[in-house]
């Protein structure tokens, strides 16, 4: 990334901020509200051509998640349930070399596109729409073990966190409960571009 596109990403980002604070003065649920829509929406992580090849490999599926159609996919295992969450952005592909590894242990791998990401429709995407989306997976594959990375870890931890939110409430029953057998969950926090840059279980 080279200086000048540093300066104009920031020059952009403080421009968001001073016209947000400008309309917050006369309307601060307007102000709310345009935040809100240019925060949320996704400008890139559709599937690319490149990244088709390995998607096909795995067994597909369309669940329908708070009237958007949410792209699933499985590679079968006979071993535990792992349930993949994507950052933003992003896409299942991005998961690729995980789910090498975890085919080769036996697992059977789950992951899905969030909602206006890879073949997902939609337009936006933000933590509660996001936390929706994870508990009808949960519900529909009733998976071991939650791997979130960016945003997908951030989402399972809003999840488990916030009970008492709307659509979360059911899945942070269940992982508070201890009859529910999910024995881990995984949040990877990375600088976007190093995936070993720290890992926080």
């Amino acid at each position: 990334m080279t200086r000048l596109s540093v300066y104009l990403k920031t020059l952009l980002a403080k421009t968001y901020g001073k016209w947000f604070n400008l309309v917050a003065i006369f309307s601060p649920d307007r102000a709310a509200r345009l935040a809100m829509k240019t925060f949320a929406k996704v400008r890139k992580g559709r599937v690319k051509p490149e990244q088709q090849p390995f998607l096909d490999e795995a067994r597909h599926s369309v669940e329908m998640v708070d009237g958007e159609q949410i792209q699933t996919y499985q590679w079968s295992g006979s071993g535990p349930r792992v349930l993949l969450i994507h950052g933003w952005e992003s896409n299942t592909f991005r998961w690729r070399k995980l789910i090498r590894i975890l085919r080769e242990e036996g697992f059977h791998v789950i992951a899905f596109d969030a909602p206006a990401h890879g073949y997902s429709t939609g337009k936006i995407l933000h933590v509660p729409l996001y936390s929706e989306c994870v508990e009808h997976m949960v519900q529909a594959f009733d998976p071991k073990y939650i791997i979130g990375h960016s945003v997908g870890g951030m989402t399972a931890l809003y999840d488990a966190t916030y009970a008492s939110v709307g659509a979360t409430l059911a899945y942070a029953k269940r992982l508070t409960d201890q009859d529910f057998d999910v024995n881990a969950a995984v949040y990877i926090v990375t600088d976007g571009m190093d995936n070993r840059s720290a890992t926080t279980p």
